[in-house]
């Protein structure tokens, strides 16, 4: 099981409609092609809606694919029954059998296959010792905390000895301490297997810390496809600058006249030259910007202290802002109005009719 070889899963232009052709038809995903390398964990990410999980369904057979090609190694997965695709899922909700011990719910497929019972003792104690559940096999799930009967259900997954694992939302039951502990167990637990992974979240701190690369979806389609460090500093569009970062990218609606930006009519002196004249959207992330002597003038409205770091919310000219401060500093407060100043590496540009990324 440890270190054994994992498979490339590639998806081909792969769309989902629900009733199609019919005036009631959803276009669910969206011409979807992406690969991800053997052994790569990638994390799929995005609002309610988007089509995240849709998609790995349609990788696990518990739907099926309206056009395109899904492809595990050399063998498409289009038409196979989701038992003969070789994957193992782990849900939201565990899927656990209340009447059967945490040994069992671990050792029930392989039963099922028909293994031989030492073999399947042995898989079901290795897992378990890597997940630390070795003194809990004899407990139901009742009498197991969430975090616990979470790793019974990533157990059961990893004793299968699958060539693609798929994750929808696992975390999403548990409390906050809860989840990074579990974040640093599925991690830890990847390095050990090597094997494909595909995660569904909506939770960007989960794929900000998982993933090798993030797939960001947004209404069946994807937006961008990278690392966690490039989703972050070149957002492809307006949609992942505003969905990535906490808090998001600030971006604001302007127009671009000379080496002015003009905000609801205030000329305000850029840094650096931009890509285009004319309509315009810039981004700032919060903090990338610092209090300075200048034309840029933010009015604070409400601030959120966090430990070492505080939020200061408020206007930039008319347009929604946020700043990010350290409290070692002198503190903001609301009402207070502070000119900012800027690194002009740090502006991003987008188009403001498609949102798409201008600057390189």
């Amino acid at each position: 099981m440890i270190g054994s070889i994992s498979d490339p899963l590639a998806l081909n232009a792969v769309n989902k409609r629900y009733n199609a052709g019919s005036r009631n038809e959803v276009h669910a995903v969206k011409d979807v092609t992406a690969s991800i390398d053997a052994g790569e964990f990638v994390v799929i990410l995005g609002p309610s809606g988007c089509g995240k999980s849709t998609l790995l369904r349609l990788v696990a057979g518990l739907e099926t694919v309206t056009e395109g090609e899904i492809r595990l190694g050399h063998t498409v997965l289009n038409e196979l029954e989701p038992a003969r695709r070789d994957i193992a899922m782990v849900f939201q909700n565990y899927a656990l059998y209340p009447h059967m011990s945490a040994f069992d719910n671990m050792a029930y497929s392989l039963r099922i296959a028909g293994l031989p019972r030492a073999e399947i003792a042995a898989r079901v104690q290795k897992a378990a010792a890597a997940l630390a559940l070795s003194e809990l096999l004899e407990r139901r799930p009742g009498q197991l905390s969430g975090g616990q009967r979470q790793r019974v259900a990533m157990g059961r997954a990893i004793v299968r000895e699958p060539r693609l694992f798929l994750f929808d939302e696992p975390l999403s039951n548990l409390d906050a301490k809860l989840r990074v502990q579990a974040r640093l167990e599925i991690r830890r637990l990847h390095g050990q297997l090597g094997r494909t992974s595909l995660f569904v979240t909506h939770d960007q701190v989960e794929a900000m810390t998982l993933a090798d690369r993030i797939i960001v979806m947004n209404e069946g389609r994807i937006e961008q496809i990278g690392t966690p460090d490039a989703v972050y500093a070149r957002p492809a569009t307006t949609f992942v600058a505003g969905f990535i970062g906490a808090p998001p990218m600030n971006l604001m609606n302007g127009r671009v006249e000379g080496e002015h930006l003009f905000l609801d009519g205030v000329a305000l002196p850029l840094p650096m030259r931009p890509p285009r004249q004319g309509p315009i959207m810039m981004g700032l992330r919060a903090e990338a910007v610092r209090a300075g002597d200048t034309q840029w003038l933010f009015e604070a409205e409400l601030v959120e202290h966090l430990g070492s770091q505080q939020h200061v919310h408020g206007r930039l000219h008319g347009q929604a802002f946020v700043i990010s401060r350290s409290n070692d500093g002198p503190l903001v407060r609301p009402g207070d109005r502070l000119g900012l100043s800027f690194d002009p590496q740090a502006i991003h540009w987008f188009d403001a009719a498609s949102g798409s990324r201008l600057s390189g």
